[in-house]
């Protein structure tokens, strides 16, 4: 990882309670708790003990065997420091090394130009996205990548290679959006309190803010706090970039069958528009979509059994 700002310990407080637990378990020598808790540890092994419903009925015990966890084991886990967790790991967690491609690419490349797709160009909010621009330009590229590797293999393509990146990523952007907004509304106020933002009115601090985001280390520096939240938004577009590929994928396998059966006397056109809200999600990002084609022909993608 070629940016400095990776290399802090503080991205691994992300790290899940299974993924610190097995690191432990990997070394040679385990310190004991009591050599590392100190008053504010204790007090946070307590709060967990205390609370609703690990305060009655077996219900402590039930949720650290859930983990395969001993009583010490939790004790040290919640007492360590997060630069003892980053000293176990010999390379960085592939999540945090992702991110830290997509913001080395986006430094190589800042000629690189992302428009917002029409039905966000309205809302003023969308500026948020700014923060996680690297990211979006990543996950843009290894789809374009994946798209072109389909255009080798299938004869007949289903869709324009040149503008289907832009279909689907309506999809994700708004997803982005919902899961960092109320962080960055936060933030606005932080940076408008701490006097960060030369601007007279509510939407001249805004604009000053959303500029401020595209400034790398501002971003980097945000994104290290919220460490938890950092890793959500690389795996969300990690997943759609998979799930996008997938259903191209099969779109393009089934095609044939699919104008046959369903739209036999008239040629359905490329796909011009999918629907990603149809449903929850569930398997790494996996949704019902609603795909509709240049001739308002539509069909609806299940990526599950039908049967019951």
């Amino acid at each position: 990882m070629n940016l400095a700002s990776f290399q802090s310990a503080e991205w691994y407080q992300a790290l899940s309670l299974i993924e610190r637990l097995a690191a432990f378990r990997s070394c040679e020598e385990r310190p004991r708790a009591s050599e590392t808790c100190d008053d504010a540890a204790e007090q946070r092994v307590r709060e967990w003990r205390e609370q609703r419903p690990f305060d009655q009925n077996g219900y402590w015990a039930q949720r650290l065997s859930l983990d395969g966890l001993s009583e010490d084991e939790f004790r040290h886990l919640m007492c360590e420091s997060v630069a003892a967790v980053q000293e176990r790991f010999t390379s960085p967690p592939e999540w945090l090394a992702e991110l830290a491609r997509a913001f080395s690419l986006s430094e190589q490349s800042k000629d690189e130009v992302f428009t917002l797709p029409e039905p966000l160009r309205e809302k003023p909010v969308a500026g948020f996205l700014t923060l996680v621009e690297p990211l979006i330009k990543h996950g843009r590229r290894q789809l374009r990548a994946g798209v072109l590797r389909l255009t080798q293999h299938y004869a007949v393509m289903p869709f324009d290679p040149a503008t289907v990146v832009d279909v689907l990523s309506i999809n994700l952007l708004p997803k982005l959006l919902g899961m960092m907004s109320r962080t960055l509304i936060l933030e606005l106020n932080v940076a408008r309190l701490q006097n960060l933002l030369e601007a007279e009115t509510p939407e001249q601090r805004f604009a000053c803010f959303v500029e401020r985001l595209r400034r790398t280390d501002v971003a980097l520096d945000l994104l290290r706090e919220y460490a938890v939240l950092a890793r959500r938004l690389n795996n969300a577009v990690r997943q759609w970039v998979a799930f996008s590929l997938e259903f191209l994928e099969h779109l393009c396998a089934d095609w044939e069958e699919l104008c046959a059966v369903f739209s036999p006397e008239a040629a359905p056109g490329v796909l011009v528009r999918v629907q990603g809200d149809a449903g929850d999600a569930h398997r790494d990002g996996r949704a019902v979509l609603i795909a509709e084609f240049a001739s308002g022909f539509q069909v609806a993608y299940k990526p599950r059994s039908l049967a019951v």
